[in-house]
């Protein structure tokens, strides 16, 4: 159980890896021959984290109590 594939919204802001070695390096080389992609899934997952800054963090914690 991980909230991983939920933070890089299944593969849209970046990749996981499968463990299955020729399907992950298919994968990589597919980012890496596709600048437009490898930019798209880098700058979601910029604008994605934004929002994950250790004061909303702490925020959050406190509007629990």
């Amino acid at each position: 159980i991980s909230c991983v594939p939920w933070m890089i919204d299944h593969g849209q802001r970046g990749q996981l890896l499968s463990l299955d070695l020729a399907q992950d390096v298919k994968d990589i080389i597919s980012i890496i021959e596709d600048p437009d992609l490898c930019n798209k899934k880098s700058q979601l997952g910029v604008n994605w984290a934004r929002n994950y800054t250790t004061e909303r963090f702490a925020h959050e914690i406190k509007q629990l109590f």
